[in-house]
């Protein structure tokens, strides 16, 4: 029986509510905001970017243009920016086809590409947000 008396304490002690009319953060349930708040990848600044350089994120995207194959392995699709002075894609497995807005989770890298000259023609330096699916 003091095995039952015991377990009877536990319980009373786990069953301590609130009172009614007074709140406590910790008996709030979060708010929407909070629950469903994604980096967005067309809105990302730069140094929100960087911080998320390298880790693996859930990601909201507006895909703006079909994907083409750029490996064996993958077929990038363009993104919306909220500026043209980054350039943001999505890495997909090749043969995953998306369209609209999608939710992918992913590892974003931040890469800085350097001015360079192909043949005659000359290349501006950039930067690119490249959320890589995996």
């Amino acid at each position: 029986m003091p095995h039952y008396a015991s377990l009877a304490v536990v319980f009373l002690c786990l069953c301590v509510l609130p009172v009614p009319g007074e709140s406590h953060p910790r008996h709030k349930p979060p708010s929407m905001e909070t629950i469903i708040q994604l980096p967005d990848l067309g809105n990302l600044t730069l140094e929100q970017a960087r911080r998320l350089d390298g880790v693996r994120t859930l990601y909201s995207v507006v895909l703006k243009v079909n994907g083409y194959r750029v490996t064996d392995d993958y077929d990038e699709y363009g993104c919306y920016s909220r500026d043209m002075e980054i350039e943001r894609s999505v890495w997909f497995r090749a043969g995953d086809d998306k369209e609209g807005v999608v939710l992918v989770e992913g590892v974003l890298r931040v890469l800085q590409h350097p001015p360079r000259v192909i043949g005659q023609t000359a290349f501006v330096g950039f930067t690119e947000f490249r959320l890589i699916v995996r």
